[in-house]
């Protein structure tokens, strides 16, 4: 008797045609068949072909196929997983190289009954209340051979680190976003680093090109939605410290910070084409939710940027021209309470931009509104740095 001809024996006879139909649909008979061997460590009950003994185990079995392990919301779990791991796979392809040939095109991934990738799938299960789904799903990647757990020194293939990832990606599409169709790359794969040693291994190219999709968003310029996480990162098309942003883009990316808190936003890597004037390609910072917002600084050739809102928003805008290209910018913003301003070891000016102490009272506009040159500011810290038993001369110096 086989393992399906020994469940319908189990299930009363009302029920039958319902279960044949769930398992008539493609994968599911192999995820209930691994179940039952994983739930019942007597194999003897499962493989017995004594009629009184299958009748005298009916019970348990249909409490554990239609109450604990609750087929029906199972297979509608399976089916909304599988549109979101195939709509993951269908953004990301683009991102990852190998996604793109013709034997992954092949490969029907949303076809997956708890998606046979590692990782993130198995959160996804984690985060339900069925504790049935929790040991079988455990079960069943523990006797897998490229289970982390079993890997040993060996590397699992790209391909099969990149299945994993899409999958993480559709979960939380599925789970976190609840499917908003507007979602940018960096909302859906805005999850802690930690997550990824157990995949990447020691194949890097894997989790740098994965990373790469979290910088550029949608179209590789900017993006349609909000930057609204607590804190992130945003960059240049393909950046990676050495490949060139292209001619002629225009991107823009909208911060919106929590209620209370404002934008900090500094430059973690900056080199685009240098002018006096910033006016061929550059960065404009606004504090505010758009262009019409007051400007607080733009940026070009290696400054460094350091600015913090004075509201809730910042809009920023990266222009290029279609002449000279460079290695473009990283940057990375967070949320902070407006108290927190630049910080003990920066002066915030009117405009918002955060400059070192050390060009207050320089001569120099640093701020662009000659914020830091104020008279009364710069006299007052003249003073302060005479030695003690000296004066303090009208030209500003000591003797």
């Amino acid at each position: 008797m086989s393992q399906l001809e020994l469940l319908r024996s189990c299930i009363p006879e009302d029920k039958q045609s319902e279960v044949e139909r769930l398992f008539s649909e493609k994968g599911l008979v192999e995820t209930v068949c691994h179940l039952w061997e994983d739930i019942w460590t007597d194999e003897e009950k499962l493989q017995a072909e004594n009629d009184t003994k299958t009748r005298n185990e009916k019970s348990k079995y249909y409490k554990l196929l239609f109450i604990e392990f609750n087929i029906k919301e199972h297979y509608n779990q399976v089916d909304s997983h599988r549109h979101f791991v195939q709509k993951a796979y269908n953004r990301l392809k683009d991102f990852v190289p190998n996604m793109k040939k013709e034997d992954a095109e092949k490969h029907d991934l949303s076809k997956y009954d708890f998606s046979q990738a590692i990782g993130y799938t198995v959160r996804w299960v984690h985060m339900t209340d069925n504790d049935v789904w929790k040991k079988s799903l455990d079960d069943h990647y523990k006797r897998e051979h490229h289970h982390p757990q079993n890997v040993g020194q060996e590397r699992m293939s790209q391909r099969y680190l990149e299945e994993s990832l899409i999958d993480m990606v559709g979960s939380r599409w599925e789970r976190n976003l609840k499917g908003d169709e507007n979602a940018k790359n960096s909302d859906l794969v805005d999850f802690h680093p930690q997550y990824l040693t157990r995949y990447h291994k020691e194949d890097l190219k894997v989790k740098y090109s994965f990373y790469s999709c979290i910088d550029y968003g949608h179209s590789g310029c900017g993006g349609a939605g909000v930057l609204n996480h607590p804190t992130g990162t945003f960059a240049t098309q393909h950046y990676n410290g050495h490949t060139q942003y292209r001619p002629n883009s225009q991107c823009t990316w909208k911060i919106h910070a929590s209620a209370g808190k404002v934008v900090r936003l500094s430059a973690t890597a900056f080199h685009i084409e240098d002018d006096a004037n910033c006016d061929y390609d550059f960065v404009a910072v606004y504090d505010g939710s758009s262009k019409s917002s007051k400007l607080i600084g733009k940026f070009c050739g290696r400054d460094e940027v350091e600015v913090v809102s004075s509201g809730r928003y910042l809009f920023v805008e990266f222009v290029s021209d279609d002449s000279t290209q460079f290695n473009g910018f990283r940057m990375r913003y967070k949320f902070q309470q407006a108290s927190a301003g630049c910080g003990k070891h920066l002066y915030k000016c009117d405009t918002q931009l955060c400059i070192a102490r050390d060009f207050l009272c320089d001569s120099e506009d640093d701020c662009g509104d000659s914020s830091d040159e104020r008279p009364k500011m710069c006299q007052s810290q003249k003073s302060s740095s005479c030695l003690d038993g000296e004066f303090l001369c009208g030209d500003g110096g000591c003797f």
